[in-house]
């Protein structure tokens, strides 16, 4: 969902976190890897978000980095994201 904002002469649409994350699935490579990045800075309590991105990393190789992400993922919900190992 995005949200609209009267700017004085220019309207402005603000996208949410859910929006970044849906692009992702829409993007590649490094371009979903940013699109996940403003998702999680938009709302940093989205394990599906962490969770997506850790799959991109371990693509790239960036297995440390993934396992991070996984890691956050399973802190903030753990009965949907099962331990990755």
């Amino acid at each position: 969902m995005k949200r609209k904002i009267n700017d004085e002469e220019n309207e402005i649409e603000e996208k949410t976190a859910e929006w970044w994350f849906r692009e992702s699935f829409r993007q590649r490579g490094l371009k979903a890897l940013e699109c996940l990045d403003k998702a999680i800075d938009l709302d940093p309590m989205m394990a599906e978000a962490w969770f997506q991105k850790g799959l991109l990393l371990d693509d790239y190789g960036r297995n440390k980095e993934a396992q991070k992400c996984y890691d956050k993922a399973e802190e903030i919900d753990p009965k949907n994201c099962a331990p990755l190992a």
